[in-house]
């Protein structure tokens, strides 16, 4: 049966790429907000720890000077805010307070909240403790209300500050950055990695779909070849269920050739060497007791002619060694038995023949047998003394040809006799025997030809090359 259509193949190609591609796009949007989240939470760790270093180095020295002197001067403080405006933190500092362990306001770059005291938060906590902290804050606690009155969303640090050289914790700076612009910069790096990973995915898409579609495109090649192959294949087995048919038929045919073959050496046994034993046993049985010479002579005469015809019956049924003779010497053997016994001269042409320890000894029956059987049909039905037989090699065959310029005869009629019909079926089915051809030519009155077509054999059964 042939080969489905590639059709499926490009449809399963077509499935994987769109497969791949939802599944591409799917684990680009997790990775992506996955790298997005982690960018947008290292910058802003980036942003405090960077910031809350200068911060606490720069209120450190203010602070100590502080805790010395148990207040800080308005000199000191007009000090502290002056180069608190000058300072470049990396990020604007909207807003400034250094706090003690009792929660109360130690320094703020807003006057007005100096002194104040709440309760210490979370956060506070946390950064007493040594720890960094900041969050975004939408400015709704109690300590905000001065920061509400300008701002709406801010971003909120606490930092330890220690005594210079030393890792005691002397106040905590809680400072205020402004949201959009930290913003601005977690969009620009979320911007940056979603261009990199929509980059990254579309590489492996395409890398991904080229693998596959060369893939495909192998499968199909190879798809192809195997369709072609089965074809072939196909075509062997109709050659071979055609050759197992022609076998059969040359089986049944060759059953009914050797029982009309042996009739046929039954009819000429009992035609020829039988009647004359028969007519001289009745010769002997009527002999009185003094016989003459002539009647023994006469009896005698019988006895040896039936005694010829059984030697010349015997030699038609042999054949010479094949073995040890070359084509060129069993063609030319046949040809000239056959002068001896027809009494007539053949024209033998004989052209290019193969080398001999190709040949099989089939093949060479095949050839002699053929020969013989046209030969004996030319001269029997042909009623002419104009024969010829031409054998040759070419394209790995040996080719046969048998003519005479006789009288012909319709194929298609019924006119035949037994014999020349058994001889054609007999030189037919040696030639398909051995895998050949056989062709007779003829018509009235225009002559016969027989052609014959044989492959080159060898000894071991395979073509020659």
């Amino acid at each position: 049966m042939p080969l489905r259509s590639p059709a499926p193949h490009l449809q399963l190609s077509r499935q994987f790429a769109l497969a791949s591609l939802v599944i591409l796009i799917s684990g680009m949007l997790v990775i992506g907000w996955s790298v997005s989240e982690q960018i947008q939470n290292a910058v802003f760790r980036q942003a405090t720890k960077v910031t809350s270093a200068y911060v606490e180095s720069f209120v450190s020295p203010y602070i100590y000077s502080y805790l010395e002197n148990g207040y800080i001067s308005p000199a000191m403080s007009l000090r502290f805010s002056q180069e608190l405006s000058a300072a470049d933190f990396g990020h604007p500092i909207l807003l400034l307070k250094v706090w003690d362990r009792e929660g109360h306001i130690l320094y703020s770059n807003i006057p007005v909240l100096v002194g104040r005291s709440y309760p210490l938060n979370e956060h506070l906590q946390r950064a007493f403790a040594g720890d960094i902290t900041a969050y975004t804050t939408e400015l709704d606690q109690e300590e905000h209300y001065f920061e509400r009155q300008f701002w709406d969303r801010l971003i909120k640090i606490y930092t330890p500050v220690y005594a210079p050289g030393t890792r005691d914790i002397i106040a905590v700076a809680e400072y205020y950055l402004p949201a959009d612009a930290l913003d601005d910069e977690i969009r620009q790096a979320r911007i940056q990695s979603w261009r990199i990973v929509v980059a990254a995915t579309l590489i492996m898409y395409i890398t991904l779909f080229s693998l596959v579609k060369r893939a495909d495109m192998i499968i199909l090649r190879q798809s192809e070849q195997l369709e072609r192959q089965v074809q072939k294949l196909e075509a062997f087995l109709r050659q071979n269920r055609a050759l197992h048919a022609r076998v059969q038929r040359a089986a049944r045919r060759t059953i009914e050739l050797n029982e009309r073959f042996l009739r046929r050496i039954s009819a000429e046994l009992h035609d020829g060497p039988l009647q004359m034993l028969g007519a001289a046993a009745l010769q002997l049985s009527s002999l009185p007791d003094q016989p003459s010479e002539e009647a023994l002579q006469h009896v005698q005469t019988c006895i040896q002619e039936s005694m010829q015809e059984m030697r010349a019956l015997a030699a038609g049924l042999r054949l010479p060694d094949m073995d040890a003779i070359s084509l060129f010497e069993v063609i030319e053997r046949a040809v000239t038995r056959f002068e001896q016994r027809s009494r007539l001269s053949i024209r033998l042409d004989v052209g290019d023949l193969p080398v001999e320890a190709n040949l099989s000894t089939e093949l060479k029956i095949a050839i002699y047998r053929i020969t013989e059987e046209a030969l004996n049909n030319a001269w029997q039905h042909a009623q002419t003394d104009a024969i010829s037989v031409s054998l040759w090699e070419e394209e790995s065959h040996i080719h046969l040809k048998i003519s005479d310029r006789g009288t012909g005869f319709d194929p298609a009629a019924q006119t035949n006799t037994d014999e020349v019909h058994l001889g054609l079926l007999s030189m037919r089915e040696r030639a398909e025997s051995l895998g050949g051809h056989f062709r007779l030519i003829t018509a009235p009155g225009e002559g016969t030809t027989i052609l014959v077509h044989l492959p080159i054999l060898s000894e071991h059964g395979g073509d020659h090359e």
